[in-house]
C-alpha cells in the first residue's frame, strides 16, 4: 500500500529536509514511484504502488488540469470511472487514475463532490 506523508511549516528547508528523510523511511510502501511537493509551507510525499494505473500518469503528488490543487492520495475509489462519466464526461484525462479523478472531481465541484462521492456509495 502506498505512504503518505505532510510536512507544514514556514521553513522551507525543514521541510525539504523532511521529504526527504519521508520517503527514504517509507520506501518499503511504494517500489514503483514517489513524489515530493512543496510550496509555501507545506511539503507533501508520496511513496507510490501502483495498482489502478501502472503508468507515469499516475504520479503523485498529482496537480489538477488547471494547476490549482495538488493531492496524494492512498486508497483505492471503486467506482471512480462511474463518476468520470457522471461529472466530468467533457474532462480529457491524461491517465487512468483513481486519483485524477478526484482531483478533478474537486476541482469541479469543490466541497460538494464529498456529498456526491457519498451518494455514489464510497463512504
Amino acid at each position: 500500500m502506498c505512504g503518505i506523508a505532510c510536512f507544514l511549516s514556514g521553513n522551507n528547508d525543514e521541510g525539504s529536509t523532511f521529504g526527504r528523510k519521508a520517503i527514504e523511511l517509507m520506501r518499503h510502501r511504494g517500489p514503483d514511484d514517489h513524489g515530493i511537493y512543496q510550496d509555501e509551507g507545506v511539503t507533501l510525499i508520496h511513496r507510490r504502488l501502483s495498482i489502478v494505473e501502472l503508468s507515469a500518469l499516475g504520479h503523485q503528488p498529482m496537480e489538477s488540469s488547471n494547476g490549482r490543487y495538488i493531492i496524494t492520495f492512498n486508497g483505492e475509489i471503486y467506482n471512480h470511472l462511474e463518476l468520470r462519466n457522471r461529472y466530468l464526461s467533457s474532462h480529457h484525462f491524461k491517465g487512468h487514475s483513481d486519483t485524477e479523478t478526484i482531483v478533478e472531481l474537486f476541482s469541479t465541484l469543490k466541497e460538494k463532490m464529498f456529498e456526491q462521492m457519498v451518494v455514489c456509495g464510497l463512504w
